[in-house]
């Protein structure tokens, strides 16, 4: 059976940007420090130009822990055919058993058995801890991809292994030095094994079709055009690569529009930090029934937060908080035993493009923090109570597993473009009870148009610039969605999907 979220609990991650990762709760619970000095020693990070590479290459789960650190440090055997059997294991996503028989002579590691099971080991000696060369490199994750049937195109390599440095050179994957020269005898060091890695995964993704297509419109008029993609602001790595339509659109837009513009928060949070409080006497358990308050207590009381400082938090706080917290940690969530899993609000979809943005295009909001800060707290106690009443109480019984809608049923839907799907899910939101309607009106109807006529806006730019508009997922169909309306309006809209 799976576990299963409210539904309420599942939107906030596809409709709503509010920054909830920092401010009082990061300063209630202990950070563990990224940069350590041990005995003396401070590890390195990684050049420039490779931090996207690594940090992606972590994201996919291709290099284990222990290597991200000493960045420089030259890639041994044992390390090359871990990330190598990594590869493998995150684009099949089979689990492979190690061979029953050891062949090895000279080492008795898990690593050289799979990777002799995959078929891109098949000598009788491993030698380990042999520094591995960038030609080395090449030919081992070149294995991986015939492994994978991704044969080489014709006219490229023939597919044999000594063929690997012109493949990879040929697509643009294996680079110089600083200039055409490979350095194919050069020890290979741990940042450019993660670089290679990141670019071969995402090569072998699109070849495999295994990118997500999003939910991604142009909408034009006759001389301004806007893009438009509907967000999932709480995701996992599977979210990655995005279409290159997606990527492509970005990369050719002037301006990146937001929600909230979470790169330049700090004047806000302080705003947030400010609203998110009861004033004097008033505390969280005066406010709302005691089983919630009991669920919310022991989500923070498991964090370590100080009670005296979650129990002047505001209902509608204390919701978006403890739905973070959840999805952050857990993904599917029985909020009645509190259990803790695995997405990240690091890698949504406005999230990643703020980074691309940061620094190199302009970024605009169309809410902005205290816009959303302002909504929410304007909504009655009774209303916030039921808001947190939605995302804490555990799920109601479903007649047949086609009602239960999880996290990953998002996701999954994001990635392959079925936007029919979330649709539904939105339409599924809406109820009779009176609170449900006063709250979603203003949830969805009230920003839907005001997102509307911000995107009119943008069309009608005098300046002519290309706007590209990440907002969450929910707003973009349905009655009152930015998309329908610009339709209604006579605007040019292309739905955008390979």
């Amino acid at each position: 059976m799976k576990k299963r979220m409210r539904l309420t609990a599942a939107l906030l991650a596809i409709v709503m940007a509010i920054a909830l990762n920092s401010g009082v709760l990061a300063q209630e619970i202990d950070q563990t420090t990224v940069f350590v000095n041990v005995e003396g020693r401070v590890y390195e990070i990684p050049a420039a130009w490779a931090e996207e590479g690594v940090g992606w290459s972590s994201i996919y789960g291709l290099v284990s822990q222990d290597m991200l650190s000493n960045y420089k440090s030259d890639v041994t055997r044992a390390e090359l055919y871990a990330t190598a059997c990594n590869l493998y294991i995150r684009i099949t996503g089979e689990f492979i058993e190690p061979a029953e028989n050891n062949p090895f002579a000279d080492t008795d590691l898990t690593v050289a058995e799979v990777a002799y099971e995959i078929g891109i080991l098949d000598s009788d000696s491993f030698v380990p801890e042999e520094t591995v060369v960038r030609q080395e490199m090449a030919e081992v994750i070149f294995k991986v991809l015939k492994a994978l049937g991704l044969e080489p195109d014709p006219g490229t390599a023939d597919g044999n292994t000594e063929d690997a440095v012109q493949f990879f050179h040929t697509k643009g994957l294996l680079k110089g030095r600083g200039g055409n020269n490979l350095y194919l005898g050069s020890p290979c060091s741990r940042q450019e094994l993660m670089v290679f890695l990141h670019r071969v995964y995402e090569y072998a993704a699109y070849e495999t079709g295994n990118y997500s297509k999003g939910l991604f419109w142009k909408a034009s008029d006759e001389d301004s055009t806007i893009y438009l993609l509907g967000s999932i602001h709480i995701a996992d790595y599977s979210l990655y690569p995005l279409s290159k339509d997606i990527l492509n659109a970005f990369d050719n837009s002037d301006v990146l529009v937001l929600e909230a513009d979470i790169t330049n928060l700090q004047e806000d949070m302080t705003y947030m930090q400010q609203k998110i409080f009861y004033e004097g006497d008033e505390t969280l358990d005066k406010n709302i029934p005691k089983e919630l308050y009991d669920i919310f207590a022991g989500i923070m009381d498991q964090l370590g937060v100080n009670p005296e400082v979650y129990n002047k938090f505001k209902p509608w706080y204390a919701a978006m908080l403890a739905q973070n917290i959840m999805l952050g940690n857990t993904g599917e969530t029985d909020t009645g035993s509190a259990v803790f899993g695995k997405y990240s609000s690091v890698l949504g979809i406005d999230t990643y493009f703020a980074s691309k943005a940061f620094s190199t295009k302009e970024i605009a909001e169309i809410e902005g923090l205290r816009f959303q800060v302002d909504m929410f707290d304007s909504f009655s106690n009774e209303i916030q109570t039921w808001y947190l009443a939605s995302i804490l109480l555990p799920a109601e019984s479903y007649d047949d597993d086609s009602d239960a809608v999880t996290f990953d049923d998002l996701l999954s839907a994001w990635k392959n473009g079925d936007a029919e799907f979330i649709e539904n899910v939105v339409k599924a939101a809406n109820s009779d009870d009176p609170k449900a309607i006063e709250f979603n009106t203003i949830f969805w109807n009230t920003r839907n148009d005001h997102m509307y006529e911000k995107a009119k806006e943008f069309l009608a730019d005098p300046e002519g610039k290309t706007y590209f508009i990440v907002v969450g997922a929910g707003h973009m169909e349905g009655e009152t969605g930015i998309v329908t309306q610009l339709v209604n309006d006579g605007y040019d809209v292309e739905r955008i999907m390979h």
